[in-house]
């Protein structure tokens, strides 16, 4: 850099107004919060059309409205009180200013965004009655920049007109719950309409989310199809044994031939 370079930050702030789940559960009569670590506002103040919503869960006691502090969460939870249908939990991101970020998202470490993941499902299975009606879904925005051996899915329709004619990477998911047998693993194509999807299922299953995401999900399978016990796996085969003890006398050593010329 010259010395006279300056660093010169002139990306936009707030995040494009456009329809987002938080809206399709408000139009479907389905109740929602958003749960955030750490900092509250920076995150949630990204979305401009929700500041007012943001500004009365400030103000409300103790931890109410749609948007909450994740320090609430465990308190709500193990109480009898009625939650919301579907929640929401931010971690702190790394690009938020003043933060200490859980994210798992490089160049920070993944060890407090793991210790993040385990207190949210510490909590949850500490009150055994909700957990057993919940279903646990942990996804990221990107493969994080890891090698993956599967090559990517070919896109029967482009999306959004735009020139891609292949999924990129596999995203990480997991699906946690009781209802899902112990040691599965999904081999089917989702993606994260998928969630959008399973939302869909759950509470509109006659109307469909959206054109563009029913259009989507024509390729896919469902999350709700993760549901179930684990199916029959083939038994190793068993390596037979010895019962009896395999140590043996040592066989004596033979005499050693006298050296070639000895007499």
């Amino acid at each position: 850099m010259a010395g006279e370079s300056r660093l010169a930050d002139n990306a936009g702030l707030l995040l494009p107004d456009q329809y987002l789940v938080y809206d399709w559960l408000s139009d479907h009569d389905v109740s929602w919060c958003a749960y955030q670590w750490g900092g509250f506002f920076p995150f949630f103040s990204l979305n401009p059309r929700f500041l007012p919503k943001i500004l009365t869960s400030l103000t409300l006691t103790p931890g109410g409205g749609e948007f909450r502090r994740y320090s609430h969460f465990a308190a709500q939870w193990a109480s009898d009180d009625d939650l919301p249908q579907v929640i929401f939990i931010e971690p702190e991101y790394g690009d938020g200013p003043h933060s200490d970020p859980n994210d798992d998202h490089p160049p920070t470490g993944i060890a407090s965004g793991q210790a993040f993941l385990a207190d949210i499902y510490t909590t949850l299975i500490s009150h055994p009655a909700r957990w057993a009606r919940t279903m646990m879904v942990v996804t990221y925005d990107e493969h994080g920049g890891f090698f993956d051996h599967v090559p990517p899915l070919r896109i029967p329709a482009r999306a959004g007109g735009m020139p891609f004619e292949t999924t990129g990477v596999r995203v990480p998911a997991f699906v946690i719950s009781p209802q899902v047998g112990a040691g599965q693993v999904f081999d089917r194509p989702l993606d994260h309409t998928s969630i959008l999807q399973l939302l869909d299922d759950k509470f509109s299953p006659a109307a469909g989310y959206s054109t563009a995401v029913n259009a989507r999900q024509g390729s896919l399978d469902r999350i709700a199809n993760v549901l179930g016990p684990a199916p029959d796996r083939p038994r190793m085969p068993q390596i037979p044994h010895e019962t009896t003890s395999g140590v043996r006398a040592a066989a004596a050593v033979p005499p050693r031939a006298p050296p070639l010329g000895a007499s």
